[in-house]
């Protein structure tokens, strides 16, 4: 069996055989913490990280027409993890300007020099910091990635902070969303939803455009 077939095989029997057998609170702490974990360990096995990254070369694909990214864009991603994946591949498509940031101190070192080994820190580079609080202002694209806790208070500082013109890219798993972030009202509270997709191959994935709302 092929890498990516056990990897995808492996999240889809977390969502569909496990999932109902937690509450969803309960679900989203253990999901954010399976994915730092493999991350952390994926980072040192090249046989992990190439099939990891290969399993959202779809997803980015799709993301990035959404949000019509091109070379002239400066890009941040929020949540970026220790295998940074998202950053990565938007770099290598789109030539964009990268920052990435995440809370996690050991995630960030990892990062930071996982890209280094890739020759990719002309394109991307990495701050340890709280999405929060943080300043988006500068930015023509914000990715926020799955492990944000405080979802509404990240999207409130979000919606009043970025750019007319910016475009916003959220990300989040249809099972848990209605209960952890609310249904599709939450987002219509702070942004226009411009448009949405599920991935093909990243189970219950549903990513999302948004805009500032005027």
């Amino acid at each position: 069996m092929g890498h990516n077939k056990l990897f995808s095989l492996t999240r889809k029997f977390f969502f569909e055989v496990l999932s109902p057998k937690f509450n969803v609170s309960k679900l989203k702490r253990l999901m954010n913490f399976l994915y730092i974990l493999f991350e952390k360990v994926a980072y040192h096995f090249e046989i992990f990280y190439s099939n990891y990254l290969q399993l959202y070369d779809e997803l980015l694909e799709k993301e990035i027409k959404l949000a019509k990214i091109n070379s002239k864009d400066k890009v941040l991603v929020i949540g970026r993890g220790a295998l940074p994946a998202t950053c990565i591949l938007i770099a290598k498509k789109t030539n964009a300007k990268v920052h990435g940031i995440d809370i996690d101190p050991v995630a960030t070192k990892k990062s930071t020099n996982f890209v280094k080994n890739l020759n990719l820190n002309n394109l991307i580079d990495f701050e340890l910091a709280d999405g929060i609080n943080y300043d988006y202002s500068n930015y023509d694209v914000i990715f926020v990635l799955y492990g944000i806790i405080q979802h509404q208070n990240l999207l409130v500082n979000l919606s009043n902070k970025i750019q007319e013109n910016s475009r916003v890219i959220y990300r989040t798993s249809e099972d848990v969303k209605e209960k952890i972030i609310g249904t599709n009202k939450i987002l219509s509270d702070y942004f226009r939803i411009e448009d949405s997709f599920k991935s093909e191959n990243i189970y219950l994935n549903r990513s999302y455009l948004l805009t500032k709302k005027k």
